[in-house]
């Protein structure tokens, strides 16, 4: 009876590596886009992750994508962007832009995250009081308010949708 359960457990373990090997099959495995997302920094290999403040497993992924970007080659770059499936996450992309055109990603988002999971930011008004509480608070609330982050929001809503 061992030596069937063996052969049984052999046989299987053959079988998974060799379905984990097999191609991956357009269509059915995944789909390429017919539109590709356009590319931000040319002659860099763009590595886009989109992203929510709302998202409890982005917040755990948050720094392990952090580490990694670290050890990405010279020629590659995270790009992350917002997702917007709801009227109330265009406040969070704009976020996410005024973030990122400050520079400020390893400094603001896992205190962003906190302050969205705590229930600290719940709406606009409290999103700008915490803002204002932090180190950085006037140059992000600078760049929140801006036009180009609005703007940004908005390109972040309709790559929703498209991608």
């Amino acid at each position: 009876m061992k030596t069937k359960h063996t052969l049984l457990a052999g046989v299987l373990a053959l079988a998974f590596a060799a379905s984990a090997q097999a191609e991956l099959v357009e269509g059915k495995d995944y789909t390429v886009l017919s539109k590709p997302l356009p590319q931000l920094q040319s002659g860099k290999i763009e590595v886009t992750e989109f992203f929510g403040y709302f998202c409890i497993h982005c917040q755990h992924l948050e720094p392990i994508i952090e580490q990694q970007s670290k050890r990405f080659a010279s020629d590659t770059v995270l790009r992350q962007e917002h997702v917007v499936w709801q009227p109330a996450h265009q406040t969070l992309a704009r976020l996410a832009a005024a973030v990122k055109s400050t520079g400020l990603s390893r400094q603001a988002n896992q205190a962003i995250f906190k302050a969205l999971m705590d229930g600290v930011v719940t709406d606009e008004t409290s999103l700008k009081n915490w803002i204002q509480q932090q180190p950085y608070g006037s140059r992000l609330l600078a760049a929140y308010n801006s036009p180009q982050s609005a703007a940004a929001a908005q390109t972040m809503q309709q790559q929703t949708v498209t991608y």
